[in-house]
């Protein structure tokens, strides 16, 4: 059973970092379509957006001592290498699977608060 502290951490900043890894790969993807000096420019962008997304997603992770947010971090790191690999298009994939990750995250926190009567 997830207790109460673990829940509301979770549940608080799941939509955040949602928004956070929809943004990341919509920057990504138009990175990809980028040439040359708009290339490296969208692309240092996309993993300095990331980068946020993924120290949130730690912080959230020590927050609530939950152990399901390593798969997300886990998920995002992959995504950066990508980034930093110069293939930012491949990046979505990795981040479409975090934000599954993620979701997951945030529902299963919200049933446990429902439960425990503090939704």
């Amino acid at each position: 059973m997830i207790k109460s502290r673990q829940a509301i951490a979770s549940f608080a900043l799941s939509d955040k970092i949602k928004s956070g890894l929809i943004w990341a790969s919509a920057a990504c993807d138009q990175a990809a379509g980028f040439e040359g000096l708009a290339r490296q420019g969208a692309v240092a962008v996309a993993e300095h957006l990331l980068s946020m997304v993924l120290n949130e997603t730690v912080l959230v992770r020590q927050a609530s001592g939950d152990a399901d947010w390593d798969e997300a971090v886990r998920l995002m790191d992959k995504a950066r290498v990508m980034i930093r690999s110069g293939v930012p298009a491949e990046a979505s994939f990795h981040l479409t699977r975090a934000l599954s990750v993620v979701t997951r995250i945030g529902r299963q926190a919200g049933e446990a608060l429902r439960r425990q009567g503090l939704l």
